[in-house]
């Protein structure tokens, strides 16, 4: 429960921030989502399955992780496309296993 009340004495605090604060706050918030692109990109590997869902149309899309860059991960997707998503967004998909 105290996370949340830091959340909301931060959210608070930009109120009487001046510009140039905001800016900092921007700055520090852009790094931290470089960072955690950064860290979950690097749980995939290629061959993984994944899901996950579009931006554009909004629909949930599955495929094969075939390639991992720095931030973004390859995938083909089952419908033929092949989509750079940030690692952030990605799922994991539990394959089942033929016997």
């Amino acid at each position: 429960m105290q996370d949340k009340k830091n959340i909301v004495d931060i959210i608070n605090s930009i109120f009487t921030m001046d510009n140039s604060d905001i800016n900092k706050i921007i700055e520090a918030v852009k790094l931290r989502r470089n960072q955690l692109h950064f860290q979950n990109t690097k749980s995939f590997n290629p061959g993984d399955r994944v899901e996950f869902t579009s931006s554009r149309t909004g629909a949930v899309l599955a495929g094969t992780v075939s390639k991992v860059k720095i931030k973004y991960v390859a995938v083909n997707c089952d419908n033929g496309q092949t989509w750079n998503i940030p690692g952030g967004m990605l799922r994991m998909i539990q394959q089942k296993v033929m016997a």
